[in-house]
C-alpha cells in the first residue's frame, strides 16, 4: 500500500515482511472554517486547510535476528529528506511530499504498543503538499490535414520519443539499452511473461533495498511464480548482445536456485525462445552476473533480460541490469526512462490528452486542450505546472490560459531560443523557476526576462481549459501539471 522515496531517489516498500507498516491514521482531511454571524446566519469568511500528519505502526525485521538491522537500515534511509510517499490502492496511485516528524525506538518486547519478538515502533510523517499525479500534454509540429475541418484532432503517438538518449556512458562508451533499470518511480515496462502491461507487484515483486546506491527489485517468498522480464529492446539489426546484472538468491531450505536469461520475442510481442541463460546457486549475495558475445537470430524482433523464479520459498533480488549491442559489456550505467523508449507494436502508450489545431490559425499559434480533474474543495484556484518550450523560437514566447471564454493566466519571456535550447518554467510553489537550458544540461536563470505585464507562473484551472502558445512554427512545447486531491 505504501512506498517511500527519499531525497537520494532510494525507494523502500513499507509493506513487506521485513518492514511492515500497519494501522495508518491521518490520511483524511481537516478544514478550519471561520464565519461572520449575521442575525441567525453564519457567513463563511475564511477556510484554512490543516497540515496532514500520517502515523503508522511499524514492525522491523522478518525474524527477531533481523529486527535491529532492519531498523538501522530504515533510519539511514530516512536521513535524506524530503520524502515522496506513494499510496497504492485498488489500481490507483497517488504521491505526496512529506518530512519526518518522529520515529520511536524501544526494545524487542518492550514496545509501548504491543509486545512482539521484533521492534514495534510509531512512525509519523508531516505532509508538505497535496496528493497528486503528474499529467502531461505535448504539442509537436506536424503537417495539418485539411480534411480534418475547422478543428483537427491529433492523438498522441503510440511510439514514444526515442530521440532522448541516456546521459551516461561507461568506460567502453556504451549506453544501456534497457529501460527503467532503477525501478523508479515504479516498475513501468517490467512484466511477467505472458502478462504484459499488468502490475508485476501482483506476482509478488516489490521494491528492494538499494544495492551500491542503485534501485533493486525483490521476490520475497511469495506464492507466485513466473519469469520476470525487462522492458523489450528492439533487436532489429543487432548481431551481438551482452547483458549483466547483480543478483541475490536466498532460500531457507537451500533448494532455491535461479537463472538470468536472455529471451527472444517476435514482432507482436509473443515469446519465441530463450536464447541463453546463466545459473545462479542458492546463497548468492549481490553477485555480478554477465552473459557476453551472444549471437542474435536475424528473425528476432525484440529481446528481454529475464529472471526465472522457480521456487516459492526463495527470496530473489535483482539490480543494475544492463544490455548492450556489443561482444562485451562494461560497467553498469543507468538506462533510459521508460517513457522515452519505443513501445512495441502490440502495446499502446497511453496519451491522456490530445492537441487541437485550428486549420485557419497562423502556424506560430499552437493550441492545447487540457482537462484538470483536481479537487481542491474551493481552497485553491489551480494546479502548478511545468511548461517546456523547445527551440528554435525566433519570437518572444508567450502563452495564455483560457477557460469558458475568459483569460485565466498569461506568461511570456523577452528572449529567443536556438534549435538546441529549451525554456523551462515551473510554477510549483516549492520549486518556482524560469530557466534557459543548453544542450550540455547547463542553464541560466531567466526570471528577470519575464514579461511583467502578464500574470506569470501560470497554474492550470480545474476542469477543461485551453492553452494558446505563440511560438515559431517549428517549436515544440509540453505541459506537465499536478492533478491533485486533498482527499483520496
Amino acid at each position: 500500500m505504501f512506498k517511500l522515496t527519499n531525497a537520494r531517489g532510494e525507494t523502500v516498500d513499507i509493506n513487506t515482511p521485513s518492514l511492515r507498516s500497519y494501522t495508518p491514521t491521518g490520511l483524511g482531511l481537516q478544514i478550519t472554517n471561520s464565519y461572520s454571524p449575521y442575525e441567525t446566519y453564519f457567513i463563511p469568511t475564511k477556510s484554512v486547510l490543516s497540515q496532514g500528519i500520517m502515523q503508522v505502526y511499524m514492525k522491523f525485521g522478518d525474524i527477531e535476528s533481523q529486527s535491529y538491522q532492519s531498523f538501522s537500515d530504515f533510519a539511514q534511509f530516512l536521513a535524506y529528506q524530503p520524502y515522496t510517499l506513494e499510496y497504492d490502492f485498488e489500481g490507483n496511485t497517488y504521491y505526496r511530499g512529506a518530512r519526518l516528524q518522529s520515529l520511536t525506538k524501544t526494545e524487542i518486547g518492550g514496545s509501548t504498543i504491543d509486545a512482539f519478538d521484533r521492534l514495534n515502533e510509531i512512525f509519523t510523517l508531516e505532509f508538505i503538499n497535496n496528493w497528486y499525479n503528474n499529467k502531461t500534454a505535448e504539442y509537436k509540429s506536424y503537417d495539418p490535414d485539411p480534411n480534418l475541418g475547422t478543428y483537427g484532432k491529433i492523438y498522441g503517438n503510440q511510439i514514444a520519443d526515442t530521440s532522448i538518449k541516456p546521459s551516461q556512458v561507461n568506460s567502453k562508451g556504451q549506453t544501456n539499452k534497457l529501460a527503467n533499470t532503477e525501478f523508479s518511480p515504479d516498475f513501468s515496462g517490467w512484466f511477467i511473461r505472458g502478462y504484459y502491461n499488468q502490475d508485476i507487484s501482483k506476482g509478488g515483486w516489490v521494491k528492494g533495498y538499494p544495492v551500491n546506491g542503485h534501485g533493486s527489485i525483490s521476490h520475497v517468498k511469495q506464492p507466485y511464480l513466473g519469469n520476470l522480464q525487462s522492458p523489450l529492446v528492439n533487436a532489429n539489426g543487432a548481431s551481438k548482445i551482452s547483458i549483466s546484472a547483480v543478483m541475490s538468491v536466498f532460500s531457507d531450505d537451500g533448494v532455491g536456485n535461479s537463472y538470468i536469461t536472455l529471451d527472444a520475442f517476435n514482432q507482436d510481442g509473443t515469446f519465441v525462445s530463450q536464447i541463453t541463460a546463466v545459473f545462479i546457486q542458492n546463497g548468492a549475495s549481490d553477485r555480478y552476473i554477465k552473459l557476453e558475445n551472444i549471437t542474435i537470430p536475424s528473425d528476432i524482433s525484440y529481446v528481454s533480460l529475464g529472471m526465472l523464479s522457480p521456487s516459492v520459498t526463495v527470496t530473489y533480488k535483482l539490480s543494475q541490469t544492463m544490455l548492450v549491442f556489443a561482444p562485451t559489456v562494461g560497467d553498469y550505467v543507468q538506462g533510459l526512462e521508460y517513457n522515452h523508449v519505443a513501445t512495441p507494436a502490440y502495446t499502446y502508450a497511453y496519451a491522456p490528452y490530445y492537441v487541437y489545431q485550428e486549420s485557419s490559425r497562423p502556424s506560430n499559434e499552437k493550441v492545447m486542450s487540457l482537462n484538470n480533474k483536481s479537487q481542491y474543495f474551493g481552497l485553491q484556484s489551480g494546479s502548478p505546472s511545468i511548461i517546456t518550450v523547445k527551440g528554435p523560437c525566433s519570437v518572444n514566447p508567450t502563452w495564455t490560459v483560457v477557460q469558458k471564454g475568459n483569460v485565466i493566466a498569461t506568461d511570456g519571456f523577452v528572449l529567443t531560443l536556438t534549435d538546441n535550447q529549451k525554456l523551462v518554467v515551473s510554477s510549483y510553489p516549492e520549486d518556482q523557476y524560469a530557466r534557459l537550458y543548453n544542450p550540455d544540461g547547463s542553464y541560466v536563470d531567466v526570471s528577470q526576462l519575464q514579461d511583467y505585464t502578464k500574470t506569470n507562473f501560470v497554474q492550470i484551472p480545474e476542469g477543461e481549459s485551453t492553452v494558446l502558445f505563440y511560438l515559431d512554427a517549428n517549436s515544440d512545447v509540453n505541459i506537465t501539471f499536478k492533478e491533485e486531491r486533498l482527499l483520496v
